[in-house]
């Protein structure tokens, strides 16, 4: 059984690269060389709040295919290196689960989404669900392993 967790983070920035492409570019590898060329650039981003882990955005997701941004949690700043991006993500309260090496994800996220829904949860609309990745993870080699957290909010009748 999955274990769920409720936690409120509070608004914090994000600074990294950003991705856009297809789904067969993904199964391609290209979001694991996008990680491998993040973790190259680390040293230009400061205000690092939290080194030991990656955090990975997912949206825009349509036929044709969707966006990916790779980042760490910084300081709240306007020194974005070239290239990079920054995400203000606001104070949300989170459904937290740990998908282990060796899970099924469809099957992490699709416990994961009927937990909150039998706890009287939903999703915050238009909200920027994340996972985060020990930083010691290599995309080009090992298993995936990562926390899952998405915004949720009390069902409204």
């Amino acid at each position: 059984m999955l274990e769920v967790n409720l936690i409120t983070k509070q608004a914090f920035q994000a600074i990294g690269l950003r991705w856009d492409g297809t789904f067969q570019g993904a199964a391609k590898g290209e979001i694991r060389e996008l990680i491998a060329e993040f973790k190259r650039r680390l040293n230009e981003i400061s205000g690092i709040v939290i080194r030991d882990r990656i955090l990975g955005f997912s949206e825009g997701h349509t036929k044709e295919g969707f966006t990916y941004f790779v980042m760490v949690e910084t300081l709240q700043s306007d020194e974005i290196p070239d290239g990079m991006t920054a995400l203000s993500i606001p104070t949300y309260t989170y459904a937290v689960c740990e998908h282990q090496k060796g899970m099924n994800i469809d099957k992490t996220y699709e416990d994961l989404a009927a937990w909150y829904s039998a706890e009287g949860y939903e999703l915050v609309p238009n909200a920027r669900s994340f996972e985060t990745y020990p930083f010691h993870y290599n995309p080009l080699v090992d298993e995936p392993e990562f926390c899952v957290y998405n915004p949720v909010q009390l069902r409204k009748n």
